[in-house]
């Protein structure tokens, strides 16, 4: 994972805390473990491991002679999952993304990414060095990102999203200007395609929550500031905290990924 923020212990703290006490992440690392074929292998990589939720999802089916390389860029959010995680199936390692053939210095039989795909500054190193270590027989890569950052996808918009929203165009004075989309698929395949891979099946998988989950999502600070990077970490937390105020906690969302899996093409030299 990428960014300041993404390197704060209190940061990896609230997110692990998140990840516990809900249930999304389980249910995201299971379908990816799924598609990627993880009980099948014998090397795994998790590009962005965080606080090891898909790492903990590859251990539940990897067998006993199987390794599982967990990536991540923040030594703080990998800290936290070494703690949670004395597995000696597991090698944790600190490094970005694009420098993971440095880290993985075997093929791997699968590489998974878990809700982090878009948060890399650029894909497209990330890929080629995927290219270079995933096993040219058999290899996949599955990751997956949430349909609303995905061009051509569709996503509810739900009531506290609404209103935290027009209470940040309320602070700004001006209206929100949404991010751009995340993941075109069409432009995606063209770069697989261009690094070596096969262009990607995609799968629609749906999350079934409570506003409750989105609210304490945005408690993680990584999370909340690119709502807001322009105010103050005092006041888009203020914001955030009216938002949950005027929002039923209980009432039930549904949240829809995009699961894109791909393989090698042809070996890359």
């Amino acid at each position: 994972m990428q960014g300041n923020l993404w390197r704060s212990p209190l940061n990896a703290e609230i997110y692990d805390r998140y990840v516990c006490e809900h249930g999304i992440y389980r249910f995201l690392s299971r379908h990816l473990v799924g598609l990627a074929g993880v009980a099948d292998a014998l090397r795994v990589l998790d590009l962005a491991c965080g606080t090891g939720a898909a790492t903990r999802a590859c251990l539940d089916v990897l067998g006993a002679d199987g390794e599982v390389i967990a990536l991540d860029a923040s030594a703080e959010m990998v800290a936290v999952a070494r703690a949670q995680l004395p597995d000696t199936r597991v090698r944790f390692a600190v490094a970005p993304a694009a420098d993971l053939a440095r880290v993985c210095r075997r093929p791997v039989d699968r590489a998974l990414c878990n809700a982090s795909f878009w948060h890399f500054p650029s894909p497209r190193p990330v890929l080629r060095a995927l290219a270079r270590i995933l096993d040219p027989v058999g290899g996949v890569f599955v990751f997956n990102v949430a349909a609303a950052m995905v061009r051509g996808a569709t996503a509810p918009v739900h009531p506290f999203q609404v209103t935290l929203t027009r209470l940040v165009e309320q602070a700004r004075g001006e209206l929100h200007q949404p991010e751009p989309l995340e993941v075109d698929p069409v432009l995606l395949d063209q770069m697989l395609v261009e690094e070596g891979f096969e262009p990607a099946e995609q799968t629609a998988v749906c999350y079934r929550g409570t506003q409750a989950e989105l609210m304490d999502l945005l408690e993680i600070p990584a999370l909340l500031e690119p709502l807001a990077p322009d105010l103050s970490p005092a006041t888009r937390e203020a914001l955030l905290h009216r938002a949950r105020r005027a929002s039923d906690p209980d009432e039930p969302v549904d949240v829809p990924w995009i699961y894109f899996r791909t393989r090698l093409q042809r070996m890359v030299v």
